[in-house]
């Protein structure tokens, strides 16, 4: 019976799970949850369950908002905790460490990301080609280099001058052409196919309108119809104006790519089909221009929690240490000061695990069963 299970479905139209002519490799990871971590609606739910006061933890609803220890209250204490838990540990690095895509802006000064406290490295990935390194510069040493003028000629940057007021100079500036110079569309193939039907896809480019029908054969497939309609768009005119290729993960999705600015919109609609198939989008959409991008390497404030679901930004056993804190007023709004001690030293003590938490997640496993001195044993240049 194993061969019936033999598939993996994705999608609400149970859409096969393509994985390219070749075939592949799927990758399944266990549940995105390590022990110890907490959302906000997980500590909120601590915070309450060990001051005593009942929410869901024990299976009541929040404390309503009239309550001293209401939802919104709790959030604002959790966020406060975060940002004094990370300076309180002394910004250690990597307690915080982030990476983060952007898209390039056509500006001489630059927005770090939100909640960023120092930027590590900084990369550029021009649109279709390798990424490489931008060279962080102090102000004298970005001075130096453009002999402390800045001109108004735009390109790809290759240097950042270090943060200052939240920003990050570039050297040479970004320019329209940097911030947005391609296109990008996705046509979607769903259902089941009933041979006959027609697809006609029609694309607008520089306001000439042109249509590719496709009939469905008998025998085809999400896949083979989006297989074949992607070579019909790619062999007509003007093809140098739009490419068409077909996902290679999701076979009925066909990707479109548009050079130079190029202004395209595009539809897909199915006629003579019952309601076993579907296509989109089905009105004319325009492209998704896309640009240049910055990724980000730094270390952050933390995330600032918001949604039940949201994570501080921290390494999950530190995530303990929020609750702590915020219990540590707590008790003694309740007047109850040797509690309140008691939560403050355990928040503390999280606060000294998190200074050395730099050397623990660094240290590495030794590379042989026996160390190098016990390599020696047997005189210079015994190795076993």
């Amino acid at each position: 019976m194993a061969f019936l299970y033999n598939r993996l479905i994705v999608g609400p139209n149970g859409e096969s799970l393509y994985l390219g002519e070749d075939g592949g490799d799927l990758l399944l990871s266990p549940t995105n949850v390590s022990p110890g971590a907490l959302t906000l609606a997980q500590m909120q739910a601590k915070v309450w369950h060990l001051l005593r006061v009942n929410g869901p933890a024990n299976g009541f609803p929040p404390p309503v908002d009239q309550s001293d220890f209401p939802p919104d209250t709790v959030t604002n204490d959790l966020n406060c905790a975060l940002a004094q838990f990370i300076s309180d540990s002394g910004l250690a690095p990597a307690l915080s460490d982030r990476m983060l895509t952007t898209k390039v802006v056509a500006a001489l000064d630059i927005p770090i990301p939100p909640g960023a406290i120092s930027v590590t490295r900084l990369e550029y990935t021009p649109a279709g080609s390798p990424l490489y390194v931008l060279q962080g510069k102090s102000f004298q040493e970005f001075d130096t280099i453009t002999g402390g003028s800045i001109y108004q000629y735009t390109g790809q940057p290759y240097y950042y001058r270090a943060p200052y007021f939240g920003t990050v100079r570039m050297q040479p500036q970004p320019g329209p052409g940097q911030a947005s110079n391609s296109g990008v569309g996705n046509i979607f193939i769903n259902g089941v196919q009933d041979p006959g039907s027609v697809y006609t896809v029609t694309i607008v480019a520089n306001g000439v309108t042109r249509t590719i029908s496709y009939v469905v054969q008998p025998g085809d497939s999400n896949q083979t119809v989006a297989f074949n309609l992607a070579g019909l768009i790619n062999g007509s005119p003007p093809s140098n104006l739009l490419t068409a290729q077909v996902s290679l993960t999701l076979g009925s999705q066909i990707q479109l790519f548009v050079p130079n600015l190029t202004p395209v919109s595009y539809s897909i609609v199915l006629t003579g089909s019952t309601t076993n198939a579907n296509a989109q989008p089905s009105t004319l959409t325009p492209v998704e221009m896309v640009g240049d991008l910055f990724t980000w390497y730094y270390t952050s404030n933390g995330t600032l929690l918001v949604n039940p679901g949201d994570t501080p930004g921290i390494p999950d056993n530190f995530h303990i240490a929020l609750p702590y804190r915020v219990l540590g007023d707590y008790w003694m709004r309740k007047n109850e000061p040797s509690t309140a001690e008691l939560y403050m030293k355990r928040y503390v003590s999280k606060v000294e695990r998190a200074k050395a938490f730099t050397y623990d997640s660094d240290r590495m496993t030794q590379p042989t069963l026996a160390s190098y001195d016990d390599d020696e044993i047997d005189g210079p240049g015994v190795m076993w």
